[in-house]
């Protein structure tokens, strides 16, 4: 199996792929290719195959058809966990574990060896002073399952905490799937700042999923519409 050590492109030839036992393709046909360090977003309705197209690239699925090819290999002819390593990613349902704030970023354990990499993650992602001012900092448990004194984060400190994770993780592509779904206007604005923070990091590429145009149009300079499991446009916004 081959390593992979960085992301300059991604491409999609001829995907079809339908989710187990059902009978409609989610992707239908897809072709495209995108280099890498470009801002490019993903916009579409609800089913309209924007998570699946991620889903697929990310290997959490198998293409039913076609192949995806990353710096034009099969992402198949890579190491499995080599490969998954370049991502990180943010879901809209991101889940958080009743363990440490600090353990739960970096899923290191309690020895606190990488400091600095947690302060630099917990920054961009602009949840530091938050969590400077929890009852054990960084120490603090999340939930109540085993501390009554545990920490209930609102949705978007949920998504700020993943965020952080996901920097401090240090992939070569971020993919933030629809990040702000559930949030109110102010915790919206704040995630899309710390989104645009991460955009203009040059060596990094962000995928940006979204039902909105409006939501993603300033932050990125390509938009990939998807209806019905068809890319329906591939537009340049600059």
């Amino acid at each position: 199996k081959k390593p992979l050590d960085d992301i300059e492109t991604i491409e999609f030839k001829n995907v079809w792929f339908r989710y187990p036992e059902q009978k409609e393709y989610a992707l239908k046909n897809i072709s495209i290719k995108i280099n890498a360090r470009e801002k490019w977003s993903i916009v579409g309705e609800n089913g309209s195959g924007k998570s699946t197209f991620i889903k697929l690239l990310a290997r959490l699925y198998d293409v039913e058809q076609g192949e995806i090819l990353v710096n034009g290999v099969n992402i198949k002819e890579y190491d499995y966990e080599k490969y998954v390593s370049r991502f990180s990613v943010v879901f809209q349902d991101s889940q958080l574990f009743s363990m440490s704030v600090y353990e739960n970023i970096t899923f290191s354990g309690p020895l606190k060896e990488n400091g600095p990499r947690f302060e630099d993650a917990v920054e961009k992602a602009g949840i530091k002073g938050k969590i400077a001012g929890l009852s054990n900092a960084e120490d603090t448990i999340i939930h109540r399952d085993f501390d009554d004194n545990g920490y209930e984060p609102s949705g978007g400190e949920v998504q700020k905490i993943a965020l952080a994770r996901a920097i401090y993780k240090d992939g070569s592509l971020f993919i933030l799937d629809e990040p702000t779904a559930g949030l109110d206007p102010k915790g919206r604005d704040e995630l899309f700042f710390q989104i645009k923070r991460l955009y203009e990091k040059n060596n990094i590429t962000i995928v940006l999923i979204s039902h909105s145009m409006e939501d993603v149009a300033k932050l990125v300079n390509r938009i990939i519409i998807m209806k019905n499991g068809h890319i329906h446009l591939d537009k340049s916004t600059k």
